[in-house]
Formats: structure tokens, C-alpha cells, sequence
């Protein structure tokens, strides 16, 4: 949806960068609502007390310091990287606004190829989650030995790839000779 909805404001409508803000914006709220449509029968499933939450059992210190320890990690991992993101795109847009248009071509590369290596990261975690509950420390070696070597297999063949059709690619996503030459 939110695709369909920025190319019907921008072209359609030619609302330029505010089209693709609006029809980001409405995309999100209607996956809210489809999501709240298809949880509507399910209610007595997820919450068998109805929707409305016990305060005190959510907010128990105990459960509140485990949740925290187990999300501790990760937490810090996406701060970091949303750091950096945000420094990188300070960075090129204060060399202009052809090497920050540059940068968001590559982005679009960081992009895919993260979210690649993340569908190993996941496949990762449940494996070796499996075997550490398991107790299986040779199963929880293999999984994570196997899962390093088919993820560094990945990068290494994502990037051969990008590196032999970074051109045609960057072509595809921008006309502008000036951000072309830059990416």
C-alpha cells in the first residue's frame, strides 16, 4: 500500500516529497487498522481477560528487570545503528545535496543486503536458542558455525553481485549524471 499511495499522490497528484510523506504516513495507519481488524475475533485468544490490562501484573519489578536484561543487547545494537545512520546522512548532507542524494542510492544497497543477513540472524538465534535450551552444546556449535559460514557465503555473494551490476543498478534508481557519478 504504501508503494500504490506514493505513486498515486506523487504522480497522480503531484504532491512531490509531501506525497511520498502523506502516503508513508497513511500506508502505517492502514496496516494498524488491517492489523486491529484481523486481532478483532482473536481477543479472547491473545488477552482471555479482555483487552483492558492488569497494571500490576505488567508492571511487576521483577518481570520488568528480566524483559529489560533479555532486550538489553539488542536495544543497544539499534541505538547504535541509528546513530550511525543518522550521522551518515548528516554527513552527506553537508556536502550537498548531490552526494546526499548519492548516499541514498547506496543506502538502498545497505538496505536489501541487511535485511538478507538478517533473515540469517534470525534463523541463527532460533537454532542456537533451541540447543542452549536444549542443553545440546554440540548442536548449539553447529548452528552457530553453520549459520557464521552461510552468512558470510551471503555477504560474500551479495557483494560480488553488487559489485558487478552496481552500475545498471544505480542507473535503474537515478537519471541525474551528477549522483550517478557519485554513487
Amino acid at each position: 500500500s504504501n508503494i500504490a499511495l506514493n505513486l498515486t499522490l506523487v504522480l497522480g497528484f503531484g504532491m512531490d516529497v509531501d506525497g511520498v510523506a502523506l502516503g508513508t504516513v497513511l500506508a502505517a495507519y492502514l496496516g494498524l487498522a488491517y492489523g486491529l481488524w484481523l486481532a478483532r475475533g482473536r481477543a479472547g485468544v491473545i488477552a482471555p481477560q479482555g483487552w483492558l490490562a492488569d497494571p500490576a501484573r505488567i508492571l511487576r519489578r521483577d518481570a520488568l528487570a528480566a524483559l529489560f536484561a533479555l532486550n538489553r543487547d539488542i536495544f543497544t545494537r539499534t541505538l547504535l545503528l541509528t546513530g550511525a545512520f543518522a550521522w551518515m546522512t548528516r554527513l552527506g548532507s553537508m556536502q550537498g545535496d548531490a552526494a546526499l542524494a548519492a548516499n541514498v542510492v547506496l543506502w538502498q544497497f545497505f538496505i536489501v543486503t541487511a535485511y538478507a543477513l538478517d533473515g540469517f540472524a534470525i534463523a541463527a538465534e532460533s537454532l542456537v536458542g533451541q540447543a542452549f535450551g536444549a542443553r545440546d552444546a554440540a548442536a548449539f556449535r553447529r548452528a552457530a558455525i553453520v549459520s557464521s559460514l552461510w552468512s558470510g557465503a551471503l555477504a560474500l555473494a551479495a557483494s560480488a553481485l553488487l559489485l558487478a551490476l552496481s552500475g545498471p543498478l544505480i542507473d535503474l534508481m537515478t537519471t541525474a549524471p551528477e549522483v550517478r557519478a557519485l554513487a
